[in-house]
Order: structure tokens, then C-alpha cells, then sequence
């Protein structure tokens, strides 16, 4: 491909694209849709730490796209600046650190404190976060059901028995609850929270709240979003679905050299999605039956 051939690229993609930035998996929108009450559960249960008072354990489940850690961030990076107040915390991506050793190196970094990859063992880590520590902090472990299944529980026990620590765990397998030991059940004492899927309505506004700011006036053809909707419907209200399908229904448009994104355009990016999301698919049944056995059974302990 020669330069004047990237150079009509460009120009269609600016045609197209007013701010492609908004259409990024880790974009925080000014006012999250459709989290009201579960953002208001999570003040709730976490603002003792802004008086320096540990907080109650928090277990947020949901499926994938469903706006778990979104909600989570925008409490920490939008709310509590804006009302004026702080939380010392760290984030971890369990997924990223699997193992009890990277997740305690990488609070200790978001702290300010020095820790080498190796050398050294977990319990020189937790004595380093013992001495750091001085009043309560926030640690979010973002699939901290992969850390349990691949180390154990022994980091959450831990924790949970630190008087200066709050833990808020965030998963899309509720069943992962299961492999905890019993005495790290009873030194949790958490609260659990439930994100439901997002309805083909909602999705629609959350799309146009997202396309408003990332496409050009005029740019998308009408039935774009209820599209992209209907197809995030099929990965039981996946938010973040949505969101890539009307991202590369955008880019094949620009590669095509179109004015305007078409619903041609979103059923050929609906095909290339297809195609690498049938395992997806295959997890999402799988992990679906595994939450209702789940909920029918804590049902009936309920009662």
C-alpha cells in the first residue's frame, strides 16, 4: 500500500471519526448509564474509608460487559475527587497477576514502594505492606476468581484478617466463591453485589452516548445502533460487544472509503466478531447455568 492510498484512509477516517479514544475498552464516560443503584451501593459500603475507617468487603458480579469495573473506576477516579474526598487504593488485574507474589508487588508499587520481581519471597511482601500501610486502604482485584483458581486463597485470607485493608473483589464466576476455605468465607463477612445484563433498549442509549462524542454529525445511518445493539443481545447484554462491533463497523466503513457507517458495514464486522467469539459464546452458557445453580442454591440457604 503506497502513501497516497493511507493518505485517502486518513481523510475517510476523519470523515468518520470525530474522538476514536471514546470507543476504548478502559474509556470512563462523564455519567455511566443504567448503574444508579449499584453505584450507590458501592459509596455506601466503601465511604467509611473516607473518614480513614476500614470499609466492608465488597464481591461485584456480572457478566462480561456489564460494567463492573467501569462503575468501580468512576467511583474512584470521578466520584470521590469530586466530592472532595480520597481513597488510598490500589487496582490489580488479576488477570495480569496471577499469583500471590505479583499481586502483592504491584500494591506495594501503586504505593510508592519499591519490590523486585524476584528474589524475594510472599511473606517478605506482606511484612514490606505491613510496615507500609499506616491507615485503611481499598484493594481492588479486578478477576480475582483467575488469582483463587491459579494460587489459592491464602492473599484474600490474609487480607481479610488485616484490620487496615479493604478487599473488593470483582468477577464474572460467581462459582469461584466455592473454592474459598471456610475460614476465609467467615473472615471476609462481605457484601456481594449483582450487575444484570443490559436490556437491547439500554444498549441503544448507551451506544448513542458513546457515538455522539466518537462519530461525526451524520456519520452513522440510523439502524447502525439497534444493529449493534441486537447482535451485543446474543452475548447476553454485553455492553462492551456493542461497543466493538460500532467501533469496527466504523473502521471497515473508513477502509471501504465510505462518507457514513451502514448497516452493510456492521453486518460484516458482526461476521469477523462471529468468528473468533465461539468460544466466548461456549464460556458464556457455561458460566450463565453455573450462576442460576448458584443463586437457586444461596436461595434456598436464605430461607
Amino acid at each position: 500500500m503506497d502513501i497516497e492510498e493511507l493518505m485517502k484512509i486518513e481523510k475517510a477516517r476523519k470523515r468518520i471519526f470525530k474522538d476514536e479514544s471514546v470507543l476504548d475498552v478502559s474509556y470512563i464516560p462523564e455519567k455511566p448509564l443504567f448503574r444508579e443503584n449499584e453505584l450507590k451501593t458501592i459509596y455506601l459500603e466503601l465511604s467509611p474509608l473516607f473518614d480513614g475507617i476500614r470499609a466492608t468487603n465488597l464481591f461485584i458480579y456480572g457478566m462480561t460487559g456489564t460494567g463492573k469495573t467501569m462503575i468501580m473506576k468512576y467511583f474512584l477516579e470521578r466520584v470521590a475527587p469530586n466530592l472532595g474526598k480520597s481513597i488510598i487504593y490500589s487496582y490489580v488485574n488479576c488477570r495480569e497477576m496471577k499469583t500471590e507474589y505479583k499481586v502483592l508487588r504491584s500494591i506495594l508499587l501503586d504505593f510508592n514502594v519499591p519490590f523486585p520481581k524476584t528474589g524475594l519471597s510472599t511473606s517478605d511482601a506482606y511484612e514490606k505492606l505491613k510496615r507500609t500501610i499506616k491507615k485503611p486502604v481499598l484493594v481492588v482485584l479486578d478477576e480475582v476468581d483467575i488469582l483463587v483458581k491459579n494460587a489459592g486463597d491464602d492473599l484474600l485470607y490474609n487480607f481479610s484478617r488485616n484490620d487496615k485493608i479493604t478487599i473488593t473483589g470483582i468477577s464474572n464466576d460467581p462459582t469461584f466463591i466455592d473454592l474459598l476455605d471456610a475460614r476465609t468465607l467467615s473472615s471476609l463477612k462481605r457484601k456481594e453485589i449483582v450487575f444484570k445484563p443490559y436490556n437491547a433498549i439500554q444498549l441503544q442509549e448507551i451506544l448513542k452516548q458513546r457515538a455522539v462524542l466518537a462519530f461525526n454529525e451524520g456519520a452513522l445511518e440510523d439502524e447502525v445502533i439497534p444493529l449493534c445493539a441486537a447482535f451485543a443481545m446474543n452475548y447476553y447484554g454485553d455492553a462492551r460487544k456493542a461497543v466493538e462491533l460500532l467501533h469496527l463497523s466504523g473502521k471497515i466503513a473508513v477502509i471501504e472509503g465510505s462518507d457514513t457507517v451502514t448497516t452493510d458495514h456492521v453486518k460484516k464486522a458482526m461476521k469477523e466478531l462471529e468468528r473468533s467469539s465461539i468460544l466466548d459464546l461456549i464460556r458464556l452458557n457455561q458460566i450463565l447455568t453455573q450462576h442460576a445453580e448458584v443463586c437457586a442454591v444461596r436461595s434456598s440457604q436464605a430461607l
